[in-house]
């Protein structure tokens, strides 16, 4: 873990508790996942929550309790509701650490760090951010 200054933990920890918000507005029974992405001036720019397409019956699991297949992770929806596509240098603040596939999305819009509160249960997307480059930290609130 990288260390932080008062000040900028200060910072992460403000961002992390808007993720926080935000995941409330999901409808997920399993996980409610907030993301909010901050650019190089410390604007917000994007937000996002997991959740079901738009049209979709906001029921996220089935009769199992398993995640459907179409529920859009908060990381993606917060970079389809970015106002800008260049979301390079930002960083990405989320509730639960990325999976592999939205790590790749990320690395792809090249995002330069991931903070996020809580692990995802395997850690393939956090190992594939930081073999690319990507500072990813764990901040509890």
């Amino acid at each position: 873990m990288q260390y932080f200054t008062d000040k900028q933990l200060k910072r992460h920890k403000t961002f992390l508790e808007i993720a926080q918000v935000f995941s409330k507005r999901s409808h997920s029974k399993r996980s409610q996942v907030g993301c909010v992405i901050v650019n190089e001036d410390g604007r917000i720019v994007s937000t996002g929550y997991n959740g079901t397409p738009s049209g979709v019956n906001n029921i996220c699991e089935n009769s199992e309790n398993e995640t459907h297949e179409y529920v859009i992770h908060a990381e993606m929806n917060a970079i389809f509701n970015a106002t800008t596509s260049n979301l390079n240098n930002s960083t990405i603040y989320l509730t639960l650490s990325p999976c592999i596939r939205c790590a790749a999305a990320l690395l792809q819009k090249h995002v330069k760090e991931v903070i996020y509160i809580e692990q995802y249960r395997n850690t393939e997307g956090i190992e594939f951010l930081k073999e690319h480059g990507v500072a990813v930290n764990q901040i509890e609130l």
